[in-house]
């Protein structure tokens, strides 16, 4: 009986050297030939006969990748809706601006006496030539508000 196992054991160790023996390639009359045993005299290059290795393999995320890629992912969307906000509250802030100063335009053009309260909070009526000043000035805020850019 333990001749039959040391027999087994020794064919068993036989074929694995044989399969896991070194694969040569090289060049004979213009052919590439392949074998475990080149031709003595010929150079041979070994052949890497190895199976693919997990280099190959798609990397496989961790559960913490794919909760920090999901962080990422809300961080830049939680950006893009506050930029969004921004936006949207400027192009409010520029609407009610140019409506204002077509509101003031309309009221200088009119005619008539024009005041204005002062920073110290006294009033005082505008003359033609200040008069002229704000509707120009108007004119040019209606220009810059009010263009679709």
């Amino acid at each position: 009986m333990s001749l039959k196992i040391i027999g087994m054991a020794c064919a068993l160790l036989i074929s694995h050297s044989v399969v896991a023996g070194n694969i040569y390639q090289w060049k004979e009359n213009g052919k590439t030939q392949f074998g475990q045993f080149p031709p003595p005299g010929i150079s041979a290059k070994p052949i890497n006969t190895s199976r693919g290795s997990s280099d190959r393999r798609p990397k496989q995320r961790t559960p913490q990748d794919r909760l920090n890629q999901s962080e990422n992912r809300k961080n830049e969307q939680r950006t893009l809706d506050e930029m969004k906000q921004e936006q949207e509250k400027y192009v409010k802030a520029r609407e009610l601006n140019c409506n204002k100063a077509r509101h003031n335009l309309t009221i200088l053009q009119a005619g008539g006496r024009h005041r204005i309260q002062l920073p110290d909070g006294t009033i005082k009526y505008l003359d033609e030539a200040e008069t002229t000043n704000k509707i120009n000035a108007a004119r040019k805020n209606i220009s810059e508000l009010c263009s679709s850019s």
